[in-house]
């Protein structure tokens, strides 16, 4: 299931992306430091929090596969949880893992610059609503 948002463009979504690595002081245009990103964002942007969580913690994310999760609070900030087993698979620097990181870190950003998910939301594959 998703949540749809307003739209954008591909090249506004660009100028994010280069905002974005600035604010990271990223000078290299072909790797971006995901870890590194993770553990600054807090001193970057106030409104987001990161946790590394144990595997099977399910205190704050409900299904055991769900590898990482932006939570939103009512105050306008993020807590970006991210699983064990996905930090470490990063920090050997398995692509998927990074990617799980710096989607989480991007609803964040995205949310704070006003993309928030609107009531609306697509189903597929015949989802029903619940």
């Amino acid at each position: 299931m998703d949540y749809q948002t307003k739209p954008i463009s591909r090249n506004d979504l660009r100028t994010i992306a280069k905002w974005f690595r600035h604010l990271f002081q990223s000078r290299n245009i072909y790797r971006f430091d995901v870890l590194w990103a993770f553990e600054k964002i807090h001193e970057v942007l106030s409104e987001i929090t990161t946790e590394v969580i144990e595997d099977n913690d399910l205190s704050v994310i409900t299904y055991q596969d769900v590898p990482s999760a932006c939570i939103p609070d009512l105050k306008g900030n993020y807590h970006i949880i991210v699983r064990q087993k996905v930090y470490d698979g990063a920090a050997r620097g398995v692509g998927g893992y990074r990617d799980h990181i710096v989607h989480e870190m991007a609803h964040a950003v995205l949310c704070l610059l006003g993309f928030t998910p609107v009531f609306e939301r697509t189903f597929k594959n015949n989802e029903l609503e619940p």
